[in-house]
């Protein structure tokens, strides 16, 4: 029999893989923009992805409002955290 932790969870953390899953392929898929109409600078968008302070909370919601409808700049920022991981596991090996 499980904990009380455990009945009380939300979700499992297979399940909630599985969400975050379907929602990745949502957002990178569902609002495609083959003309990039409106994107923000690629830098923006790597800066996010790399947790840095893309600017006031004006520019981070413009940018993160544009992502929420733009495919291209999703699968972008992705790829960019993507990139994000592999550079903290290299500084991690380094310590």
């Amino acid at each position: 029999m499980g904990t009380n932790d455990e009945k009380n969870q939300f979700m499992t953390e297979a399940e909630e893989q599985r969400l975050g899953e379907g929602l990745r392929k949502a957002f990178a898929s569902g609002n495609p923009n083959p003309d990039r109409t409106g994107c923000p600078d690629p830098s923006l968008i790597r800066a996010f992805a790399f947790h840095k302070r893309i600017g006031g909370p004006d520019v981070f919601e413009q940018v993160t409002t544009h992502m929420a409808g733009c495919s291209a700049c999703v699968r972008d920022a992705l790829g960019y955290a993507e990139e994000y991981k592999h550079q903290q596991r290299r500084i991690r090996k380094i310590r």
